[in-house]
């Protein structure tokens, strides 16, 4: 599965006129080569051109070994011969895609190969590392064909954007996560963005992320929830009663126990015909990959199309054993990997992470980026960072003694705080940090924008 006198003549076509190489470069790299000398050709070319210089057959071949020969040719008559076997300009990315197609056949060819031979295996290890490699030939297809701009293509897309954000005044250029209030803060979550939301457990972060991928996936967007720690029928329970909380107050635990009303299971029941065709889809899968995660990804997005994907949680996410041992390393190739899968598909990723226990030993227990466990890497890949804290998560856990003066104080105060939720974005690559109130309901894993009441409330209010 090679051809080497098209690589021939991809590498002469290089040598005689160097403005070739970025078109070459961007559809193969020198790992493509069959034969080993063309791809060491290439990468001198590659170093010699990177420098501002002219990469030609009398200035490459002072890199090679003086007693090199190959078809009983010396390096300088060599060059020569691939120097002869040039062609014109308008053909050489079409030879180009040749190459590239013959090295991922025998990519493919040598993952067969080691299929074969290990056969007696453990079938499960061996179908995950199959597709891991099936991906990797994929992703690099996917993501060499990304093209160089300049400055004047740059600039003109900029100013395009610009006149479309005027034309917009003010509104939301993202996917809307249908609470104002946040969408005023991020003009929506942004395509190619990496947003992280984290907290810590019981926070209510698969509430808020369950609600943005509801209200997004209502607006027509389709989504991907990759739950590594509930089941599907955990997580549907918990759409259920944040669907039908309008209509009805229901814990999603009372689903589990079946402690509920005819009147409630009527709400959830006309809430299951409005989700169930929602265009989201649960991967329950736990411990996935980075490269299980990337190629559902990547097939959703190539049949049905793919708005946005949401990853319930990192810690939860398996490492691909590079850097075992070291958890900085293997934290940040997660994150560069999800950033990079997010900008590769033109997608949302929302990335939930848990917040390190030192927060519970402070006073003021509103968490910060240096709360995030192994924060410098995704500090660092992250395009928007939003912490959830809820101040009745910790007043819950110092409940006093019952007819005590404090527990008079605790009730006020709980009482005053237990439906609001402050969502910290502290940092946003591209806009302003701060922080946007919302209301929420854990038990029922309802969120809605700040100052909200359910109809059935003010009406009692009201009598």
């Amino acid at each position: 599965m090679h051809n080497v006198e098209i690589e021939q003549i991809v590498l002469g076509s290089i040598l005689m006129d160097n403005r070739l190489f970025q078109v070459v470069s961007e559809k193969i790299s020198s790992f493509d080569y069959f034969e080993p000398l063309h791809a060491e050709i290439h990468g001198i070319a590659e170093t010699l051109i990177s420098m501002g210089k002219q990469a030609s057959p009398i200035s490459v071949v002072t890199f090679l070994p003086s007693d090199f020969k190959i078809l009983n040719l010396t390096a300088r008559e060599y060059l020569a011969r691939l120097a002869a076997a040039s062609t014109i300009p308008t053909e050489v990315p079409q030879l180009a895609d040749m190459i590239r197609d013959l090295s991922d056949r025998r990519a493919l060819n040598g993952v067969a190969t080691e299929l074969g031979r290990a056969g007696s295996g453990d079938p499960g290890q061996m179908a995950t590392e199959a597709i891991e490699r099936l991906d990797a030939i994929l992703a690099a297809r996917t993501v060499s064909g990304v093209p160089s701009l300049s400055m004047e293509q740059s600039i003109a897309r900029a100013m395009d954007a610009a006149a479309k954000a005027y034309q917009r005044d003010g509104a939301i250029s993202g996917l809307s996560t249908g609470l104002k209030d946040l969408d005023r803060k991020l003009l929506g979550l942004q395509r190619g963005e990496l947003v992280v939301m984290a907290g810590r457990p019981g926070s209510g972060k698969t509430a808020v992320s369950l609600c943005l991928a509801r209200n997004m996936a209502e607006r027509g967007h389709k989504g991907i929830f990759y739950s590594l720690e509930m089941g599907d029928v955990q997580l549907s329970q918990r759409m259920l009663t944040d669907e039908a909380y309008d209509a009805e107050k229901i814990a999603y635990s009372w689903l589990r126990s079946g402690r509920f009303r005819e009147n409630q299971f009527l709400a959830i029941r006309d809430a299951g015909y409005r989700l169930q065709c929602l265009p989201v889809r649960i991967e329950q899968q736990p411990s996935m990959t980075m490269g299980q995660v990337a190629t559902r990804a990547r097939q959703q997005k190539r049949s049905k199309g793919l708005d946005f994907f949401i990853i319930d949680y990192l810690g939860l996410m398996k490492p691909s054993g590079r850097y075992a041992g070291n958890k900085t390393n293997e934290i940040g190739e997660l994150t560069a990997g999800i950033k990079a899968l997010a900008k590769e598909l033109d997608c949302v990723g929302l990335l939930l992470c848990q917040l390190s226990r030192g927060v519970e030993g402070r006073e003021d227990k509103r968490p910060n980026m240096g709360d995030l466990r192994d924060s410098g890497n995704i500090e660092q890949d992250a395009d928007v960072i939003v912490m959830i804290y809820r101040e009745a998560y910790y007043l819950e856990r110092k409940e006093p003694p019952a007819g005590s003066a404090e527990y008079l104080v605790w009730s006020d105060r709980m009482q005053a705080c237990y439906n609001e939720m402050h969502l910290i974005v502290e940092k946003q690559r591209s806009g302003p940090i701060g922080t946007v109130k919302v209301f929420c309901d854990v038990a029922s894993n309802a969120i809605r924008d700040h100052g909200y009441q359910r109809a059935e409330d003010l009406n009692q209010m009201a009598i």
